[in-house]
């Protein structure tokens, strides 16, 4: 992703904790690893959005605090995103939701084919090149 959008802000390595660049004023998206899970961030118009495809109704304390350190805020809205089905996809899912953003696709229109997806990112970490994750996409909401 960082090599694909490279004018764009975020993509910043959040495995490693702490020293994270904060990106305030810029539009921007940010992967965050938050204990075994994986989720997406997205600043659009100063309004920082959360897609988590296992979103429970809160924002840990640790996704908090990278969401602070990277844009300088406590101020989150979870949006309503595609929900995994079973408890292994979070961090492909996560990168689709990186990628749709990045694309400007808005995310709550994306309901991924979760079945194709391990295969999908295989075949763009093997051709070097992320490509649009196989999944449908509406102008309106799900869930």
């Amino acid at each position: 992703l960082r090599m694909r959008f490279s004018s764009y802000a975020g993509f910043q390595y959040v495995i490693e904790g702490g020293g994270f660049t904060t990106i305030a004023d810029m539009d921007a998206v940010q992967i965050h690893f938050d204990e075994c899970h994986w989720s997406t961030t997205q600043r659009i118009s100063g309004r920082v959005l959360l897609y988590d495809s296992c979103y429970s109704g809160c924002i840990s304390p640790n996704l908090r605090a990278q969401v602070y350190d990277i844009y300088g805020t406590y101020d989150v809205h979870p949006m309503t995103a595609y929900q995994q089905l079973g408890n292994n996809d979070c961090g492909g899912i996560a990168i689709g939701y990186a990628l749709h953003a990045s694309m400007g696709q808005p995310i709550e229109t994306v309901q991924f084919h979760q079945q194709d997806l391990r295969r999908h990112l295989l075949r763009c970490y093997e051709g070097k090149w992320l490509s649009p994750f196989p999944g449908t996409f509406s102008c309106s909401k799900f869930m």
